[in-house]
This record gives C-alpha cells, structure tokens and sequence, in this order.
C-alpha cells in the first residue's frame, strides 16, 4: 500500500484522471476466462467499433469533450492543460475496449501468419508510450529543426523510433528479468507459469 501511495503521488492528479484508461486494459487482460462471444457477433462489434472511431474523429467530438472536461474541473488552482482531455480519453478508451475484446473472439486467422512481426512491434507500444514525450522535448530544445519542413518532421520520428527500439531493449524486451525482480519484494508472488501461459494463449 505504501507503493502503491508513493507511485500516486509521483504520478500526480493528471495521471490519475487517465487511471481508469489504465484499469481498463487490466481489466480486459484478467477477463480472459470470460465466455466468448460468437465470431459473428464478435465481428459485428468490432467493424462497429471501427465505425464508432470514424465518427469520433469526423464529427470532431474531442473539442467539445475538452471544453466539457475544463468546465466541469472543480479545482481551480489546479491547471488541467493537456489533461483536459480526459473525457475524450475515456470515449476513446471505451472504443478500443470494445474493439480488442471483439478482435480477440472474431477468429482472424490470418493474422497469424503475422504472428511474430506483430508482437514484435506489441512489445515495444509502452516504451513508445512512455518515451515519446521525452524524445520530442529533447529535440525541440538541442536540435536545430523547422516546425514546417516534412524532412525534420521525419527526422524526429526516426529519433522517437530509435530511442523506442533501445529503450524497449531494457524495459519490455526484459519482461521475464523485471517480473522476477518484483517477485522479491515483501508481499508479492510470482504468478505461475501456466497462467501466464494460458492468458497470453487467450490474447493470442
């Protein structure tokens, strides 16, 4: 519990309004033994779900969820800035629920094909998450660059590819490493292997 406080603090209140965005991909991840749905229906839900997106980004819904979000914010003395988008957040979250919950009961087959590839790039998609920022402040503070030229632009999302693939070699890449280091600490146990394996075989 004591971690867990430490960790809230650190975060600090923007995070914690994208929490439940977080919780929610948890929650997907343990529903694994969950009935799935029918292919068909699974289908269904998950061309909706695409759809769903289209329109969110078409009808332009993030301006006014922000200014939603801002006008309903309580505190204040507490700037929200880009946080303020955290009702798009959780519309936008809602939607790629629905589509990875359908994707996973819909049978596309194919997809296997492209197995590994595919969970290639899955594994570095936290590093990007959490390292891109870094990347883009670094460059706009040391690298001389023209916000207009489509060459810069390039340039940094090479640097922001770069900094994902070696920063993933120490952070994703070394799941097994960092789960056996937590798996020491007070009050913790390492989950067995066969439910590891039975989940990733689910989300497979």
């Amino acid at each position: 519990m004591l971690l867990i406080a430490a960790a809230l603090a650190l975060m600090g209140y923007k995070m914690w309004l994208l929490l439940p965005v977080w919780l929610a991909g948890a929650w997907l991840y343990q529903a694994g033994g969950r009935p799935p749905f029918p292919p068909a229906l699974a289908r269904l839900g998950w061309a909706a779900s695409l759809l769903a997106f289209g329109l969110y980004v078409g009808l332009g819904l993030e301006a006014p969820l922000r200014a939603a979000g801002s006008a309903a914010w309580p505190f204040a003395a507490l700037p929200l800035g880009s946080a303020d988008r955290f009702l798009a957040d959780y519309l936008v979250c809602a939607i790629v629920l629905a589509n990875v919950a359908c994707a996973r009961d819909a049978r596309f087959g194919s997809l296997l094909r492209l197995d590994r590839p595919i969970r290639l790039l899955a594994s570095h998609t936290f590093t990007l998450y959490l390292s891109h920022m870094l990347v883009i402040r670094c460059w706009l503070a040391f690298v001389p660059h023209r916000r207009d030229s489509g060459a810069d632009l390039f340039a940094l999302l090479l640097a922001i590819l770069a900094a994902t693939i070696l920063l993933g070699g120490v952070t994703e890449r070394r799941l097994p490493a960092w789960r056996a280091l937590f798996a020491r600490l007070p009050g913790l146990r390492p989950r067995s292997q066969a439910a590891v394996t039975g989940r990733e075989t689910l989300g497979a």
